[in-house]
């Protein structure tokens, strides 16, 4: 089988030659893989030198044709030789690759969006949806939680319907003595929230809004937003950059936010994620602190290496130049050098691309807790070490929302 690829815009073209067989298969995937991975979602698979397919090849095309149309995109055969063209008649794809190819040239981006180039980020930015300053409010207190003071009176019941987002040490269940041993990262966003147990637990837990049920979470400590985004837009890296380190974007979104302190959501295609987990409950920690050395290596993991496989995760947080009192105990500074600080969470997800286009958050949020179960979940930090140290988060693409923050109270309603 061999392969020619031609970028045409925003639709990329695949002339295939040879056999679409079991031993071939793969390849072909493959090669749809990397298109779509690059940010496209339109794909034209030129057929016409293609003088078989077996059914390991039917398998790609529908698979492929499927995962592009979930997301806005297309996948169409175009010209199949006439050996193709009559497997395809005869399986019941004829139809489908028809209205695929139909549909294949992308759309065009409306007149409002307005394209940013700033440095290595380049956003498309939708209109406003005219939403009105965000209301965020913070609970507890992190140092003491974090050096071994928590008690029951430190826990607060919260409940996350769509249009609050929230993050901070917490967990699911019935109350302080029912979540004592599993107290770790929470993270809430568009209708669901998820927790960490540092129990031993590999997988995160999550709660998806449906009719009166609602995500709950016991809470050490919080930051909570209230209210809906006002901005909203994707963002990719530059051609020359190839990827984005967190503090890039959020250094973007600030020039670009009039605010001081707002309030970002990332729906994001990932090269590696940064951060750290608690492995033991603040809970449990009996009055010493977190930090204890060597105990510290019992009670947090952080990031050690840069993975190299790419992922999908959605991130929450809250951005600052200028953290007032309520807020100064939550947030530290994104990266060394840097003016901003914040505190983010990243729920961590199997690669699948970030539809294009405007998004709605919720029903982003839905579409990925629905399409596979989470991985991880991590508070985000950057690893600044002269030597050892691994960098940042790094993003390629997605969408994003943001909101500048009215006002922030201690002591959530």
């Amino acid at each position: 089988m061999e392969i020619q690829k031609v970028q045409q815009a925003e639709l990329v073209e695949l002339w295939l030659k040879g056999r679409l067989d079991a031993e071939w298969s793969e390849f072909v995937a493959s090669a749809i893989d990397e298109v779509i991975r690059a940010g496209c979602h339109h794909v034209e698979l030129h057929m016409g030198s293609v003088h078989y397919i077996s059914s390991a090849g039917i398998r790609v095309l529908v698979k492929h044709h499927r995962a592009l149309h979930g997301i806005r995109g297309s996948l169409s055969v175009v010209s199949p030789s006439e050996q193709v063209d009559g497997i395809l008649r005869m399986v019941g794809l004829a139809n489908i690759v028809k209205q695929a190819r139909q549909a294949a040239k992308p759309v065009a981006p409306a007149a409002t969006v307005r394209e940013v180039h700033d440095g290595a980020v380049v956003l498309e930015v939708q209109p406003s949806s005219g939403a009105t300053a965000m209301r965020v409010s913070v609970h507890g207190a992190p140092e003491r939680v974090l050096l071994g003071g928590a008690s029951a009176a430190d826990c607060r019941t919260l409940q996350f319907p769509a249009e609050t987002w929230g993050l901070g040490i917490g967990a699911m269940g019935s109350g302080y003595a029912d979540c004592e041993s599993r107290f770790g990262e929470f993270f809430a966003l568009g209708g669901a929230a998820a927790t960490l147990a540092p129990d031993g637990s590999q997988v995160p837990d999550y709660v998806l809004a449906a009719g009166s049920l609602q995500p709950t979470v016991q809470a050490l400590t919080a930051i909570r937003g209230t209210g809906r985004f006002q901005d909203h837009g994707r963002f990719r890296a530059s051609a020359e950059s190839g990827g984005l380190a967190l503090s890039e974007l959020l250094e973007s979104f600030a020039r670009q936010c009039s605010a001081p302190t707002f309030a970002v959501a990332l729906a994001a295609e990932t090269g590696c994620i940064v951060g750290a987990q608690l492995t033991r409950s603040p809970a449990l920690l009996g009055g010493s602190s977190l930090f204890e050395f060597p105990a510290v290596r019992d009670r947090m993991s952080f990031t050690t290496e840069r993975g190299t496989e790419r992922s999908t995760a959605l991130l929450c947080g809250i951005v600052t130049r200028e953290p007032s009192a309520p807020l100064r105990a939550h947030v530290r500074p994104v990266a060394e050098g840097s003016s901003l600080h914040a505190h983010i969470h990243a729920l961590v997800l199997p690669y699948r691309p970030v539809q294009q286009g405007a998004l709605d958050l919720g029903t982003a949020v839905r579409q990925f807790l629905e399409s596979a179960l989470p991985t991880s979940l991590l508070h985000l930090m950057a690893d600044d070490r002269p030597y050892e140290g691994i960098g940042q988060t790094e993003l390629f693409r997605g969408a994003y929302w943001l909101s500048p923050v009215e006002r922030i109270e201690e002591g959530l309603p």
